[in-house]
């Protein structure tokens, strides 16, 4: 299967050319814009820019993705329901280029392929589009290729999408019944067929680390009748399509994957251990898991009733992570952001959305190390200050 040229770059430029004027408000939100923790913590975000999203005719103003480009340039932001995505320049915080589709969901998930190239792909199964993923041209928004699903594998949603360290490979987590983790060659576009072991289990999360390795969570149901499971993550080269490790144990259910940036460690976060056997489900009171990647053994893990974590980022060049979640109780509504020191191996800051407001997304910028995060129709870019 070869990549297949996209139709009408010209429609694409004239996106970039009138809606991006319209679609985003940059912020200047001046030197008072801290926001503190909320538990005792030498720790405060500084805000240094706010973008916001005009609400479209549908209403949909939340953020579903971003993406940076390997030199941390450029930030791609999808939202309106998929439909469009803005490229941000990371020096001004102002856009670059914008382009959109008119099918809902058609650019959902976000991955820089090069500095100057981004691959967009939908989310939910779009019934009038044969697109697998496309290509874009960052600075011009124009579509350069567009690849169609395979026609053995019905699948079109993708709930993950990354890149390999050798941009070799483009990895997706899709829908085939039960979601599963997919290759694509990334030149030639070619379907590399489904990778990991094929057994009858579902995978929720997916990371990419050094040597074109990806790590998936795999979930067996044990007692399929009582919702009992049980989870172990694969360390996958996907130069061979072999495990090199399997990381096994007490792991809840994956919501979150994450690599660190030096390849040392990956961290998991989880929801809970499986069924109770009566409808239940059992919590694990660490939802939290930090795992050495070489040896597969357990580095820490973080106790809290935050789960599920359904985000999960580190920082670039320290042992820290940022998790969003469950703000800490049942009977609260909406959206925590935490960070946590790996050394420490403690909490180091709390945030709390007012009312039941939800982070949308959660990065780092693989350079500086500003946060940002998406909530109530806005993306946020915070300086993080007093970090250990």
């Amino acid at each position: 299967m070869a990549w297949r040229e996209a139709a009408n770059p010209a429609k694409a430029m004239f996106a970039v050319a009138t809606i991006c004027l319209v679609v985003f408000a940059f912020v200047d939100t001046g030197d008072d814009a801290t926001i503190r923790s909320s538990v005792p913590s030498s720790v405060d975000l500084h805000e240094i820019a706010q973008i916001r999203f005009d609400r479209s005719p549908l209403g949909l103003d939340t953020l579903v993705d971003v993406a940076w480009s390997p030199n941390g340039r450029r930030l791609a932001l999808a939202f309106d329901g998929g439909r469009k995505v803005v490229v941000l320049d990371t020096s001004t915080w102002r856009p670059v280029s914008h382009f959109e589709r008119q099918e809902p969901d058609a650019m959902s998930r976000l991955a820089f392929l090069t500095d100057s190239e981004l691959v967009v792909a939908p989310f939910r199964n779009i019934s009038n589009s044969s697109m697998a993923f496309a290509v874009y041209e960052i600075e011009t928004g124009r579509s350069i290729k567009e690849i169609a699903r395979d026609p053995e594998w019905k699948f079109a949603p993708a709930a993950k999408i990354a890149i390999t360290s050798s941009g070799k490979y483009i990895a997706l987590l899709v829908a085939q019944g039960i979601w599963m983790p997919v290759l694509y060659d990334s030149v030639t576009g070619a379907f590399m067929g489904q990778i990991g072991p094929s057994i009858d289990a579902g995978s929720r999360a997916l990371t990419v680390g050094p040597r074109d390795r990806v790590a998936i969570d795999v979930t067996h149901y044990v007692d399929r009748a009582k919702a009992v499971v049980q989870t172990e993550i694969q360390i996958i080269d996907t130069a061979t399509n072999k495990t090199d490790r399997i990381i096994s144990g007490r792991i809840p259910v994956v919501d979150s994957l994450a690599w660190s940036a030096d390849g040392r460690w990956i961290a998991s976060g989880g929801s809970y251990l499986g069924g109770d056997g009566k409808g239940g489900r059992v919590r694990d009171p660490d939802c939290i898991h930090i795992w050495d990647a070489t040896t597969g053994e357990l580095v820490t893990s973080f106790a809290g009733k935050y789960d599920p974590i359904e985000r999960i980022a580190w920082h670039p060049s320290k042992p820290i992570i940022a998790t969003a979640s469950a703000k800490g109780g049942d009977e609260e509504r909406g959206s925590a952001v935490h960070l946590w020191s790996v050394d420490r191996k403690e909490m180091l800051f709390e945030y709390k959305t007012p009312g039941v407001g939800e982070i949308d997304a959660l990065s780092f910028d693989p350079h500086t190390g500003h946060l940002v995060w998406g909530s109530n129709g806005s993306l946020h870019v915070f300086e993080v200050e007093g970090l250990p």
